[in-house]
């Protein structure tokens, strides 16, 4: 399966972000970030980050902050609608 960076103009949306961790772990880790691009092939999304802290409101939080900073249109992408978080 081909790799494309959340950056990329080839990504159409980002389908599924899977969150993991364990009890007692203060981050959650990034297992894989699947999308589709735009010819509608399924692709692994590079996403900039590998661990996000616990706690309320940090998931979207450093999502938008890497967002802004990689000039990504996050919502647009659908990664609010698709995170799963296994614990």
């Amino acid at each position: 399966m081909k790799t494309i960076n959340w950056e990329s103009k080839e990504l159409k949306e980002i389908t599924r972000l899977r969150l993991i961790s364990t009890s007692g772990h203060r981050n959650w880790e990034v297992s894989y970030c699947f999308g589709m691009d735009n010819n509608g092939n399924e692709v692994n999304v590079s996403v900039p980050f590998y661990q996000i802290p616990k706690g309320k409101g940090n998931i979207n939080k450093v999502i938008l902050d890497h967002a802004k900073e990689d000039k990504v249109y996050a919502k647009g992408l659908n990664i609010f609608n698709v995170i799963s978080c296994f614990q």
